[in-house]
């Protein structure tokens, strides 16, 4: 319950009462709504042909995707011989790092979520005990061999070995 007076009706203020819930009286304001005048109103109309554009770039962007995954897993090898022969340097831990960090982000692109996961447990194995744990990263690698290699068809038949991966890292 408040009361308005001619003038704060004008203005959006109103005056609280006095009284045992309001010890002193305060003004409310409340700001005018100009919200739908700012923007123009209702939405757009819905254009079907720029969705159909969308998904004819996003098909060609998931071509070059598998392609440029490719390219990511053949610098995963590089990067994991480089690795090996370094005997674990700093500099070769982050080049493997980074790369597998980059699978882990294109793998749910293509729908291949296990192998993003695998790239995950590289990354976390990368960052902690790599030096003690050779044969776990060649395992890493391998299985994501399979997972690129064979698709998403390929998941439920390795998702035993992925789990296993990843306990294994989580024990280290």
């Amino acid at each position: 319950m408040t009361k308005q007076t001619k003038s704060s009706a004008k203005t959006g203020r109103s005056r609280a009462p006095k009284g045992p819930a309001f010890p002193e009286a305060f003004d409310v304001i409340t700001p005018p709504n100009v919200l739908k005048v700012k923007v123009g109103g209702g939405s757009a109309p819905f254009d079907e042909d720029a969705v159909a554009r969308a998904d004819a770039i996003l098909k060609d962007l998931a071509e070059n995707f598998r392609e440029w995954m490719r390219d990511d897993i053949e610098r995963l090898h590089e990067a994991h011989a480089a690795f090996q022969k370094s005997g674990g340097t700093a500099a070769a831990r982050t080049g493997l790092h980074q790369v597998a960090h980059d699978l882990k982000g294109e793998a749910a692109t293509l729908g291949l979520p296990l192998l993003g996961r695998v790239a995950g447990s590289l990354c976390s194995l990368v960052s902690e005990k790599t030096a003690s744990a050779p044969s776990l990263l060649a395992d890493h690698v391998a299985l994501i061999d399979t997972l690129f290699e064979n698709g998403p068809e390929s998941e439920a038949a390795n998702v035993g070995k992925a789990n296993a991966l990843e306990d294994a890292v989580s024990k280290l």
